[in-house]
């Protein structure tokens, strides 16, 4: 078995690690956390993580620090079927195999409330 194509697909909207801080601080979240962890986000967001920006299914911001977990996860498990399938088709497209060709499938993703594994 070798490896024969590697291929990804990010949720459609785009956000800076600036504009991630701007919504947190408008959020009602921001005052539900101690100080420490305030800090902690302050850290995540403006410090250099090497994080440009952040893919959400989400076309605005802003609501994400509000939603309830089960909330975020609802979505998650609405949108990251299309995304893996994308990823799928294309890596599949590159190496020119069908899917009842494939020996395996690896998939990495990232993990947290927002972007839980697939």
């Amino acid at each position: 078995m070798h490896l024969k194509s590697i291929a990804s697909a990010l949720p459609p909207f785009s956000y800076t690690q600036a504009d991630c801080w701007n919504a947190f601080l408008k959020s009602a979240a921001v005052d539900r956390l101690r100080p420490r962890s305030r800090a902690l986000m302050e850290r995540i967001l403006c410090g250099d993580s090497g994080i440009d920006s952040r893919n959400f299914c989400l076309p605005a911001i802003e609501p994400v620090f509000d939603l309830s977990a089960s909330r975020l996860n609802a979505l998650f498990e609405h949108e990251a079927p299309k995304l893996a399938a994308e990823a799928l088709e294309k890596a599949l497209v590159s190496a020119g195999l069908k899917a009842r060709e494939l020996d395996a499938l690896i998939v990495c993703t990232c993990t947290g409330y927002l972007c839980p594994g697939v």
